[in-house]
């Protein structure tokens, strides 16, 4: 199961580092969105993963890039993992805790890795994410379709930035509203101070 989460990071060595190197924080928020959509795409897949084992630990680099990876399993009911990639210019780590939902008559299962993502640099800049939760249809008859639905959450506290994302047909983009695969949002300032 930890080698199945490592999918979501397969885009840091490209787009992590590179928002290391921007000075613009809507251009490095940009580059953090690119670097966890991207990592959607890859990790779609219909496989079932091992089941985890409390206490089982994964470690992994990008050698050519100097990212390590270390995750580990915490908690069997409900599962939870761990993770830290560590490089030079950056840290980005969180937990997830996984749930899943099965509507018994649709036969669709609903997928949900709840917890923090974050990219913490070293200006002190933090970016925070959520993923959207993933909906496979046809478990029981029908065609298996895998997409995601809800919405994705990008928050930059020191720069005072915000972005929202939304999946297929939740999109407000009245242009691609019909069209599942199809990704909108914006990224806007925000005053943290009026937050709740």
């Amino acid at each position: 199961m930890l080698e199945r989460v490592c999918d979501w990071f397969t885009y840091i060595p490209r787009y992590g580092i590179e928002a290391t190197q921007l000075n613009d924080p809507v251009e490095r928020m940009r580059r953090v969105i690119t670097m966890a959509v991207g990592g959607l795409y890859v990790s779609a897949k219909q496989v079932k993963p091992f089941n985890p084992l409390l206490g089982e630990t994964f470690q992994a680099h990008f050698p050519d890039h100097g990212i390590k990876i270390d995750m580990e399993h915490t908690s069997h009911h409900p599962p939870i993992a761990n993770f830290l990639l560590e490089h030079q210019d950056f840290k980005f780590w969180g937990r997830y805790i996984f749930k899943a939902d099965l509507a018994k008559m649709s036969g669709n299962l609903s997928m949900i890795m709840d917890g923090p993502n974050h990219m913490d640099f070293k200006d002190g800049t933090r970016i925070t994410f959520n993923w959207p939760d993933l909906k496979l249809s046809g478990m029981f008859w029908g065609d298996r379709v895998c997409k995601y639905h809800h919405d994705m959450y990008f928050v930059d506290k020191k720069n005072k930035l915000k972005a929202v994302l939304q999946f297929g047909e939740a999109g407000n983009n009245k242009e691609y509203s019909k069209r599942v695969d199809a990704i909108s949002g914006s990224i806007y300032r925000y005053d943290p101070e009026l937050e709740a």
